[in-house]
């Protein structure tokens, strides 16, 4: 079960863990309580609910629907106002309520942004429900607004955060360009503009001799000139132009709206305003070609430039 777990996506077994607690929960519940010979009891259909959670969620694994995600968790958060409701006192609604916090943590790391805040809304607004149909208003008063205050720090807490950490993954520490993650997630998204985009170029970029100097006049040498040659092209490059450091002295540009003599007229501004020496591969990427496939091509013709400019001696420009 473990390893089925983990290799779930993130919100999927996080959400299966969250039924299999309450799940759990619910066993104890049900071992506490009994409920009125003329009704099932109420801890039978909790158990019902997140068994069936439990087994959606193993069946359809990476293929769960985000939106079958929003509709369990808003299940969850009514399983808990309905158990709050079916106690009626106002010590047990206090308890209770609490775990509908749960929800905010869990939209606000997954779904961070406006998701979050609309749960916030949605488990205030579901506890003073609950308050008003209990009739508990005098007593539960200060707990919603701790409560509400709880979910709402918790939501712009880990906004920040997992914002700040997203935009950490996103760029390159050094450079400030887009790292590999960035890059991932810019060719998710690319595909969706279609033919707004074409023509499309990719430029392959490689530090000439980089390792041997590097190595010779030490790291803090080889991040100078990374950082500074990533200061220069940024004042050369168009807002929509893509740059990526995919590694050590690599580099890439996706260049939208731009064929290969708009890549290569580029190319001639950027060497023009740093001197350290590189070599490069531009290809037209057309829509029915995979990025990979691009790139290939673009890496090859890269080697080919650096082998010849080894040949003729060129040590910069």
């Amino acid at each position: 079960m473990r390893a089925r777990i983990a290799s779930l996506p993130g919100p999927v077994w996080t959400m299966l863990l969250w039924a299999l607690g309450s799940l759990m929960n619910a066993v104890v519940l049900g071992a506490w309580f009994s409920a009125p010979s003329s009704a099932p009891p109420r801890w039978v259909v909790q158990c019902a609910l997140e068994l069936t959670v439990i087994v959606l969620l193993l069946s359809l694994a990476s293929r769960t629907p985000v939106w079958l995600l929003h509709v369990i968790l808003l299940l969850q958060i009514w399983s808990i106002y309905a158990l709050c409701v079916a106690l009626g006192d106002p010590v047990s609604i206090a308890t209770w309520s609490l775990g509908a916090i749960g929800a905010v943590l869990y939209a606000s790391y997954w779904w961070h942004g406006w998701v979050s805040y609309a749960y916030v809304g949605i488990v205030s607004g579901g506890l003073l429900i609950v308050i008003r149909v209990t009739g508990t208003a005098g007593d539960l008063g200060m707990a919603w607004i701790i409560i509400t205050t709880m979910s709402l720090a918790l939501a712009v807490g880990l906004n920040t955060l997992v914002g700040k950490l997203e935009r950490q993954a996103r760029y390159d520490s050094l450079t400030g360009l887009l790292g590999r993650d960035g890059l991932s997630d810019y060719l998710d998204l690319h595909p969706r503009a279609g033919r707004t985009q074409l023509p499309r170029s990719l430029v392959v970029i490689d530090i000439d001799g980089f390792k041997v100097v590097n190595d010779a006049r030490g790291h803090q040498w080889g991040d100078r000139v990374l950082k500074s040659l990533a200061d220069a092209w940024r004042g050369t490059l168009r807002p929509d132009d893509v740059a990526v450091r995919t590694g050590g002295d690599e580099f890439l540009l996706v260049l939208p709206q731009t064929g290969t003599d708009g890549a290569r007229a580029l190319v001639r501004r950027m060497r023009e305003v740093n001197e350290t020496p590189w070599s490069c591969g531009i290809v037209d990427w057309p829509t029915d070609e995979a990025f990979d496939s691009a790139l290939k091509r673009a890496d090859a013709l890269m080697y080919e430039e650096k082998a010849a400019r080894r040949q003729r001696g060129v040590s910069a420009t």
